[in-house]
């Protein structure tokens, strides 16, 4: 198989896509992409909490349940932290 042409990624983003990040449909998405890092640190604190905290309150946990616990303090977790921690330190970040 012979192929003529090599693919090229474009060079910029398409107008449109960027006013939809920029405009809302993709926000979500860019938060949680902007916290990722803190999401990784912190899965493992919050899934032990979580599962402790289910456990406490005596609820019949499944595999599901643990695992929306476990991704929403996760979240909760990590935007705290790249609110009121890490973003203080990539502001002193030199450009």
């Amino acid at each position: 198989m012979n192929v003529s042409h090599t693919f090229k990624p474009p060079r910029r983003l398409k107008p449109e896509l960027l006013q939809e990040i920029r405009g809302g449909s993709l926000r979500p998405l860019v938060y949680i992409g902007s916290i990722s890092y803190g999401i990784y640190l912190l899965h493992l604190l919050a899934g032990r909490t979580a599962a402790k905290m289910l456990v406490m309150l005596g609820v019949e946990t499944s595999w599901q349940l643990a695992f929306a616990a476990t991704t929403l303090g996760a979240i909760v977790s990590a935007g705290l932290s790249f609110q009121f921690f890490e973003s203080r330190f990539l502001a002193l970040k030199v450009h």
